[in-house]
């Protein structure tokens, strides 16, 4: 029995019309753009490449991808090596990620003043773990760290929150050396 391959892009196309008659009051411009661009990704919509070999007379064509954002297709494989270039440069030691959300009743205030808020909150987040690895008896020093603003949801509410990735070590300057965070766990069996 044949293997039926079920695609996203089918998917998408079999019930494009359901997702507008259901959610055309709350789709924008760029909701239409993506759904389209998914339907007809490496389909004839988007182009076509042909290769033409004369002396064996063989011909092939390959359809171009949409190149959005979004589609699962044609973002894999560029997405996989920015991935790979990106673990290449981390450090050898464990990482974690931190969350820091502003609270609710200083949301109004944020959007308001954004570009004013957002720098205070960045160097409110460095300078909180920075106290914590400076105090910690193991590290004693500076946390180097990458940060991302998110300032909506998943469902685009507006959540002003700063995602945090920290390497489990720091470069003690006064002495010049690499300390690592050893996290020690113990378990313990049942008897």
């Amino acid at each position: 029995m044949g293997e039926i391959m079920m695609t996203l892009a089918s998917l998408a196309k079999q019930y494009e019309q359901d997702l507008y008659k259901t959610y055309q009051h709350k789709m924008s411009a760029d909701h239409y753009h993506a759904l389209r661009s998914l339907i007809n990704c490496r389909t004839p919509a988007c182009g076509e490449m042909r290769y033409d070999c004369e002396p064996c007379s063989q011909h092939q064509s390959f359809y171009h991808s949409c190149g959005h954002r979004s589609g699962p297709q044609c973002q894999h494989v560029t997405n996989n090596q920015w991935l790979a270039k990106q673990q290449q440069k981390r450090l050898p030691v464990n990482y974690s990620m931190a969350t820091f959300t502003l609270p609710f009743e200083l949301r109004e205030l944020v959007w308001r003043h954004q570009k004013r808020i957002y720098p205070i909150f960045f160097e409110a987040v460095i300078e909180t773990l920075n106290t914590f690895s400076q105090n910690d008896k193991q590290l004693r020093g500076k946390l180097d760290m990458t940060m991302v603003l998110h300032t909506h949801s998943r469902r685009s509410a507006f959540h002003p929150h700063i995602h945090v990735l920290i390497p489990a070590g720091v470069f003690n300057s006064l002495r010049t050396c690499w300390r690592e965070k050893i996290v020690i766990i113990f378990l313990m069996a049942k008897r």
